[in-house]
């Protein structure tokens, strides 16, 4: 089953979001794509230890996060979200 899933996840089979507005969306993802410079409002990582908001913060076009993110919300830029 793990092999599986892993699979599922490097492929991304599941799907992928398009984020170029500032519309906040709950889903479960686990590889975001930065397209253009972006600035996340909220993106919240369920994995994620500490306190420390990547709210804020200008992430380069072509930056690749990796997690297990729950709610994106940009201020700006546009980014492409791979479903779990």
């Amino acid at each position: 089953m793990f092999e599986a899933e892993l699979l599922k996840q490097l492929t991304y089979t599941s799907g992928s979001t398009l984020f170029a507005d500032t519309t906040s969306r709950a889903g479960n993802w686990c590889h975001i794509k930065i397209i253009t410079n972006t600035v996340f409002n909220t993106l919240t990582d369920a994995t994620r230890d500490g306190t420390v908001s990547l709210a804020g913060v200008t992430f380069p076009a072509n930056y690749d996060l990796y997690g297990n993110f729950t709610t994106i919300k940009l201020d700006s830029g546009s980014a492409i979200a791979y479903k779990k």
